[in-house]
């Protein structure tokens, strides 16, 4: 009897730690399972003129899941790297899933903020010109643009529906930004300066440089002055002397989520600034 129970505790003893790292896997498991669909929701952008709604609110949704998924996972079990892991994408996940509350809170048309300074601009410069489907593909995206254009009018116009309109400093900014975009079409960001244009073959050139001048001329350029117009008239009626974020809807919300989202760090307003 004391042989028998000897070795019930001996086989527990064993057991015991075969368990463990078991369990211990299984969470290791679980943590990288989460790790890819963070980072497939983080790098989805939507484009020039940012995400859809309807895409963000998908996104949250699916953030929320992963957080509920995340806090099921027994961090004691993680290794120090895998506990750092975790915790980088607990915080990126529930900016995930904030981003639909404050959808409406961010500006889209400033220089320093605006994806047509940045992601616009970089994808023309991107685009390859060796072959002749490159080339017809350059001018689809030119003769795309007043469609990404109007989305951002559109945008404008559904924060102003909801008191959320940019202070008028800021349009003294925006103004000459959007005029600069298109100040010359033909040396304009979304022409093709003489460096590139060498790729094309020479017997093309001609063509296809008239082709994309004509395309920042009829398309291009009418629609960022479209988009000036509005701002610089119906738009600066509405816009307010005040600044700061604090003077929208859900605005000291908002305050609190770009500390978040720009520091990783919990601090209030009132201890950023002191």
């Amino acid at each position: 009897m004391v042989l028998r129970l000897t070795a019930v505790a001996l086989a527990c003893a064993l057991a015991a730690p075969i368990a463990a790292v078991r369990q211990a896997g299984q969470e290791s498991s679980r943590l990288a399972g989460a790790a890819p669909d963070v980072m497939r929701r983080r790098v989805d952008h939507g484009g020039p003129a940012g995400a859809p709604l309807r895409r963000v609110a998908d996104q949250a949704a699916g953030a929320a899941a992963l957080l509920t998924a995340l806090e099921k996972i027994d961090t004691t079990k993680l290794t120090h790297d895998e506990w750092i892991t975790h915790a980088m994408l607990r915080y990126e996940a529930a900016l995930l899933r904030d981003a639909e509350r404050f959808y409406w809170h961010d500006f889209r048309v400033t220089p320093y903020a605006s994806p047509l300074a940045r992601s616009l601009m970089a994808r023309f410069a991107a685009m390859p010109l060796a072959t002749a489907e490159n080339r017809l593909a350059y001018l689809d995206a030119l003769h795309a643009v007043p469609g990404d254009i109007a989305a951002h009018e559109a945008r404008l116009r559904s924060q102003a529906a909801r008191d959320i309109v940019l202070p008028a400093a800021e349009l003294d900014l925006v103004a000459p930004f959007l005029a600069a975009l298109i100040a010359d079409p033909a040396s304009s960001a979304f022409a093709v300066g003489p460096g590139r244009l060498a790729k094309v073959p020479e017997s093309e050139r001609p063509a296809f440089r008239s082709a994309v001048d004509a395309a920042v001329r009829d398309a291009v350029a009418p629609a960022i002055e479209r988009l000036a117009a509005f701002i610089d008239g119906p738009y600066r009626a509405w816009a307010a002397d005040r600044v700061g974020v604090s003077q929208y809807p859900l605005g000291r919300g908002y305050y609190q989520y770009l500390i978040n989202a720009h520091t990783c760090l919990s601090l209030t307003p009132l201890e950023m600034h002191q």
